[in-house]
């Protein structure tokens, strides 16, 4: 994983004392703008992000947009089959391309100046391209700008925007392991079904991630959750400890694994 680089005046984020056995993160890397801005030019600038699945973009000409790590983005299949992803911003001006959240389409006509662009990126209409030098597009200049890297495993489409990251495979590490324990539930395979649900938290991202690994609060917290699945084989309700463990999966990835006694949450293991 790629080193963050921070101000001097909030270097210290962690403190570690192994003889108390205390862990403590300072609260700015919580609210520091200048920490946010970091972690997204050295985390989500370079790792593989989760763009979308292939049955999402079942027929030729499908397309999403989708914005992913504050990027505007075209998730699509062309007219040949090939899935494809390009910036949502038309090469001219920078205007915001395509409006609509799906759909099928040809192309993409940019409402600005009227520049238009087949589906699988090139540009196929510069408006008063007369008043341009013949070199201007000479070598595919003004085409849509495709996103560095895009890759899928399994059906799954990630994209980086990094050109020297390490291929998606190599990145997933142990993770993909439990990927497949998904995904093999049924030979037919996985279809997403409906449009995608979306949710929004104001608050800094390392909240949702640690609150979504954190098992402990379940108990506290969550109650009638546990009072409607912890039904055992005789149909008595039990709940009490939740018992668990954290397993590091290698590049940054992690899984919680507990104990359950309501059938099989995800997969049959």
């Amino acid at each position: 994983m790629n080193r963050i680089s921070v101000p001097s005046d909030v270097a210290n984020l962690v403190q570690l004392d192994e003889a108390s056995c205390r862990f403590r993160v300072s609260r700015a890397s919580y609210v520091s703008r200048e920490i946010f801005d970091a972690e997204m030019e050295s985390i989500f600038s370079k790792c593989w992000l989760y763009l979308g699945h292939d049955t999402e973009l079942p027929v030729p000409d499908r397309f999403l947009t989708r914005v992913v790590a504050g990027r505007p983005l075209i998730f699509l299949r062309d007219a040949g089959g090939t899935v494809r992803c390009f910036l949502n911003v038309c090469p001219h001006r920078g205007a915001q391309l395509c409006r609509q959240r799906s759909g099928r389409a040809r192309g993409f006509t940019c409402i600005y100046h009227g520049w238009s662009f087949a589906n699988d990126g090139r540009v196929i209409k510069i408006a008063e391209e007369d008043m341009y030098d013949a070199r201007f597009h000479a070598a595919g200049d003004h085409d849509l700008v495709p996103v560095p890297r895009l890759e899928q495993y399994r059906g799954l489409w990630f994209i980086n925007f990094d050109n020297d990251a390490c291929g998606l495979v190599e990145y997933l590490a142990g993770a993909r392991e439990y990927i497949d324990v998904i995904l093999d539930q049924s030979e037919a395979g996985m279809t997403v079904i409906g449009e995608a649900q979306e949710y929004s938290a104001r608050a800094n991202w390392k909240l949702l991630a640690e609150n979504s690994t954190d098992i402990l609060h379940v108990v506290s917290l969550h109650p009638t959750y546990l009072d409607l699945i912890a039904t055992n084989s005789q149909g008595q309700m039990r709940r009490g400890k939740v018992e668990g463990e954290s397993i590091d999966l290698g590049n940054g990835h992690a899984v919680v694994e507990r104990k359950a006694s309501y059938g099989r949450p995800i997969a049959q293991w």
